[in-house]
């Protein structure tokens, strides 16, 4: 686990609680503890009323203290389920999904609980949510919609953490889900974030959901007078005794054209990683023109 990712949230509420201890203790060694102690307590303590509403100081700050501690612990429950990067082992994407179910109900839980600490009535709170609908319908849709979405894709599961997807012409690994955006890791390194909302409306190219295989060809220029079983021969000997090709799945040869001075044929097979398809090409490519030579077939 890296600590300095705790560390960098933690700073500024140690912060103030080492602040506020500090000044305790001066205010205890200048003997006014006792009588600020209690015209603090008397101020966040009385009830004060407007209209029929009557709340206190105390009930408002442990709203949000409860809020923000349920935030802290929803953003950082991933260790306890070994989410220390993307990883590509099945069994973690499994743990992954269960952690995003972890963290919503953490929230749910936190906010349920701030609301019953802070003594706020259920009446009020349907009042509240009354004009939060107005807002909603005023221009709230997208926030709302990406919540909802959020959720919907948590349970759903049609992606999870560590897939590779294409999406809204993006690709990469989706490096983080949260309940209104996810964020997705390209390959040059960027992260992309797109609101839940785009990815539940839009159409998504999984590449991970149920296999880690990824389709390519190649293509090479020939010119040999060896027989078509030969070259087939050749060509998919090397492909089968390849690490790097799935064994589950057989390669194929076509000739795409075939004339007096030279054979065109293209070749598909099945590379194991989807992440690493480019070097796979690469290495394959050079493998290739490696035993063509052998072979006295001269690639153009």
């Amino acid at each position: 686990v890296d600590s300095n990712i705790i560390n960098k949230s933690l700073k500024l509420p140690a912060f103030f609680i080492v602040l506020w201890l500090w000044l305790t203790m001066l205010i205890s060694n200048l003997n006014f503890y006792d009588g600020l102690e209690t015209a603090i307590s008397n101020l966040i303590t009385t009830t004060i009323k407007i209209g029929s509403f009557s709340f206190s100081i105390a009930g408002i700050l442990l709203f949000f203290i409860i809020i923000w501690v349920a935030h802290l612990i929803q953003q950082y429950i991933g260790f306890f389920f070994g989410d220390v990067g993307i990883d590509e082992d099945e069994e973690f994407k499994k743990q992954r999904s269960r952690m995003l179910a972890t963290k919503l109900i953490v929230i749910c839980i936190g906010y349920l609980l701030a609301i019953a600490a802070s003594g706020l009535p259920m009446d009020k709170i349907t009042i509240v949510l009354g004009a939060l609908s107005v807002g909603v319908g005023m221009g709230l849709q997208n926030i709302v919609n990406n919540f909802v979405s959020g959720i919907i894709l948590i349970f759903d599961r049609p992606l999870q953490l560590g897939d590779t997807i294409e999406v809204k012409g993006y690709t990469g690994k989706v490096k983080e889900m949260g309940i209104r955006s996810s964020t997705l890791l390209t390959e040059d390194g960027g992260e992309v974030i797109i609101p839940n909302g785009d990815l539940l409306s839009n159409s998504i190219v999984n590449w991970t959901l149920s296999n880690n295989q990824k389709r390519e060809n190649l293509e090479f220029k020939l010119r040999t007078d060896k027989s078509k079983e030969t070259i087939e021969t050749i060509v998919l000997n090397v492909l089968k005794n390849s690490d790097l090709i799935s064994k589950s799945k057989d390669p194929n040869l076509f000739f795409v054209s075939v004339n007096d001075s030279e054979i065109n044929i293209k070749i598909f097979f099945w590379c194991t990683n989807v992440n690493k398809t480019e070097w796979t090409k690469s290495e394959m490519r050079f493998v290739l023109h490696k035993t063509f030579r052998e072979n006295e077939i001269v690639v153009l």
